[in-house]
């Protein structure tokens, strides 16, 4: 294990009501403590086709280094149904930025970063509702 560190999370899910969000809530605290710096969001997809998404931002501290806290997400995920195929998304969880210590800067994750997600719907708008700004 590493130093604790803060996550900052992007989860998502289009089911017909946002309980698999609610699950992953509970089962990221089993890692460490989780705060939700904005009630859920609940809208239409990117494309504007098909099912509504149900967002959240959590921010996770714990002191588990990468590899491991993307292994336990990836775990979360498949335990609560996550598929790669498809148009239902059961569940989808994203890390978004990391934070080395409560009060300091947020920087971006790489994966973020790769996929254009800090920039565009739901978690530019949720970024900003939330008063979160992420550097660089």
């Amino acid at each position: 294990m590493s130093a604790p560190r803060r996550h900052l999370l992007l989860l998502g899910s289009n089911l017909p009501d946002a309980s698999r969000i609610d699950q992953a809530l509970e089962l990221l605290r089993a890692i460490g403590p989780v705060q939700q710096p904005l009630p859920l969001r609940h809208g239409p997809p990117r494309s504007g086709q098909g099912a509504w998404y149900y967002n959240a931002l959590a921010i996770l501290d714990c002191a588990l280094d990468d590899a491991a806290l993307d292994a336990a997400i990836a775990a979360i995920e498949q335990r609560l149904g996550r598929r790669r195929d498809g148009a239902e998304v059961a569940i989808d969880i994203d890390r978004l930025a990391v934070a080395e210590a409560d009060g300091a800067a947020w920087r971006p994750h790489p994966h973020a970063i790769a996929k254009g997600e800090l920039d565009r719907a739901p978690a530019a708008g949720l970024l900003a509702d939330s008063g979160i700004q992420i550097a660089g």
